[in-house]
């Protein structure tokens, strides 16, 4: 802020105090309608409908201190003003005398409206909390000491189970909620200070090990499946197919167009994302960009898959690349789904459409592709993000034990 506008404001509060004090301005009258404003706010905003039901009660739905659909709670009143009542004492109290569970779900639910977070984190936030911080939920925030913090957060790992990335989120979502609460002014605890030396090891976090095989689909596999989306061709089976031949993501899969493909080349430029209504249920929303700044990308498809491209709709640059009998977008959902049922059908371990994307990064790597062009078909910003999250074996155990038996020194070894 400038100096003058410094100065204009310290005038205009001076002028307020002088009015104050001389009766000019009535203090009460001025307070009483800055309360009606904020009551007024609070209905406003309050993000579910207020019904009355079939049994003339008026309803309506408090939302929880983990934010989401499934920590709210139901009310129910004789009137619309008690239920409207009971709405204002609710944010009024979160004003006056905020809780952790408020402050958590005031900084989640801001930072998803303002675009900072992805659905999937604004959901992965509310998990943490649930698993991690429901013993803080109901504290009032102005009281957590960061001695208090720290000795808490260094009992979650063996409490809760957490892995290293899962002791990562929940200081992620403390460190994010005591820094809103403190630039709020309802806190003077560092964060930071209780975080820096906690007496936590690695030793003490959970390490999960996933098989190849839960990760990837391996060579006998990946045959099976494409051999079924071959001869079973229909929209949701050939955009699976799509997902091995370019290892897009399926939320990049759901949201092309036909203009998104020119022959061989696909263009990625937004992706499906989804959030949840008044009333629980999720809506399926376009974003007009992809996940990552490095996610626009084209792709480049190999000739093998003329027989896909051949099936694909082409022309109407503003029709969707995937739709139903009735020409109505697939989400994301109706390819998972489809993914699960070909994989039981088939007798192979059930994997997310995300296993595609890891199968087709290690099937790149396996061959000696560039490393560049690796990132650039992948849509990731550093190739140390795909060997170390989606390299995996793909080799079957017969197909190893075939390829170790053709090492001549093994065999030689052996020889009198």
């Amino acid at each position: 802020m400038s100096s003058r506008k410094v100065g204009d404001a310290i005038i205009r509060t001076k002028d307020l105090i002088y009015a104050a004090e001389h009766g000019i301005i009535d203090v009460g009258k001025v307070q009483h309608q800055v309360t009606n404003m904020m009551q007024k706010e609070w209905l406003e905003q309050h993000p579910y409908k207020i019904w009355v039901g079939t049994d003339g009660q008026w309803r309506t739905y408090l939302p929880g201190d983990s934010g989401g659909t499934r920590g709210r709670k139901q009310i129910k009143r004789l009137e619309r003003s008690e239920i409207e009542r009971a709405v204002i004492e609710f944010y009024q109290r979160r004003h006056n005398d905020p809780t952790f569970g408020d402050v958590f779900a005031e900084w989640n639910e801001r930072r998803f409206k303002l675009g900072k977070i992805a659905k999937g984190t604004y959901d992965r936030n509310v998990y943490v909390f649930r698993r991690s911080l429901t013993d803080l939920a109901d504290r009032p925030i102005g009281d957590i000491t960061e001695d208090e913090l720290s000795a808490y957060i260094e009992e979650r790992p063996a409490h809760d189970r957490l892995t290293v990335r899962g002791f990562a989120n929940l200081k992620t979502v403390v460190r994010g909620v005591m820094h809103w609460a403190k630039k709020r002014g309802l806190t003077t605890a560092d964060v930071e200070s209780a975080l820096y030396d906690l007496d936590v090891s690695r030793r003490e976090l959970l390490h999960i090990h996933h098989e190849d095989d839960e990760e990837i689909f391996n060579d006998t596999e990946l045959k099976a499946i494409m051999r079924y989306l071959r001869e079973h061709p229909d929209p949701q089976n050939n955009g699976i197919a799509l997902m091995f031949a370019t290892g897009i993501r399926v939320g990049e899969l759901c949201a092309l167009k036909q203009g998104d493909l020119d022959n061989q080349v696909l263009t990625v430029r937004r992706t499906e994302s989804h959030i949840y209504d008044a009333d629980g249920k999720p809506k399926y929303i376009i974003k007009e960009s992809p996940k990552t700044e490095a996610g626009y990308r084209c792709i480049a498809i190999p000739t093998a898959f003329d027989w896909l491209l051949d099936r694909l709709p082409h022309g109407n640059p503003g029709q969707w690349l995937f739709t139903d009998g009735n020409g109505k977008r697939l989400t994301t959902n109706s390819f998972r789904m489809r993914q699960k049922r070909i994989c039981k059908w088939l007798g192979i371990t059930v994997k997310t459409p995300h296993k595609a994307r890891r199968t087709y990064a290690s099937i790149l790597l396996d061959n000696g592709i560039d490393r560049n062009l690796i990132t650039q078909q992948m849509g990731h910003t550093d190739i140390l993000t795909t060997e170390r999250y989606y390299h995996r074996n793909r080799k079957s155990m017969d197909r190893k034990i075939e390829i170790l038996s053709k090492i001549p020194d093994f065999s030689d070894c052996l020889k009198p």
